[in-house]
């Protein structure tokens, strides 16, 4: 009979120690570190496309957009999270002034894979609810031009969901008040071809 493996959990402290010497990303759940899956040739064009001309589109803007080498912190559950992309306007807060994470995120961005969707659909949205600062979540399909906004309406009280799909649309990221095209999201982007 196999013994069962135990679990074994890490201190914060630990957790950062392992990533510094680490050559690949991992997060870090209240004690867990999960390792990252590496991306695809789609996966890396979306998010590069999506950084810069949401970075163009904000230019004028007190706002800065982060691609997935900066941490997202929620201290509340003791979590450390790389996003795809993530966008913060005003003042950048950090933990203790460390300039590899942020605390107030306004926007994320996830391109979904395969592997992660179901995590970045579910645990790691429920996770970002609890950010105080984050007024939008995007999730972007990367074998179809196909994208999900989630907006927080505080009038309401609510999350709003909206659904666009197409090359020939326009993207609104309604926190940030500004579009992107989505052929230029999808820009370079080979779609597969479904065997029927």
């Amino acid at each position: 009979m196999e013994a069962k493996k135990e679990k074994r959990y890490y201190t914060v402290e630990e957790y950062f120690e392992l990533e510094k010497k680490a050559a690949h990303k991992s997060e870090y759940h209240d004690g867990e570190i999960v390792a990252m899956a590496g991306g695809t040739l789609n996966h890396s064009r979306i998010s590069t496309n999506t950084t810069r001309r949401l970075s163009e589109a904000l230019s004028d803007k007190d706002c800065e957009v982060f691609n997935s080498d900066i941490k997202i912190v929620i201290e509340r559950l003791n979590s450390y999270l790389y996003p795809d992309i993530s966008v913060v306007c005003g003042d950048i807060e950090t933990p203790d002034n460390q300039n590899d994470r942020i605390k107030n995120p306004i926007l994320i961005v996830e391109v979904l894979s395969a592997s992660t969707q179901n995590y970045d659909r579910v645990d790691k949205f429920r996770k970002y609810l609890t950010i105080p600062s984050l007024r939008e979540y995007v999730l972007i399909e990367q074998d179809k031009a196909l994208v999900q906004s989630f907006y927080r309406n505080e009038n309401l009280n609510q999350w709003e969901i909206s659904f666009v799909e197409g090359l020939d649309k326009l993207l609104l990221f309604k926190s940030l008040n500004c579009t992107v095209k989505m052929e230029a999201i999808y820009e370079n982007v080979v779609f597969e071809q479904k065997e029927k």
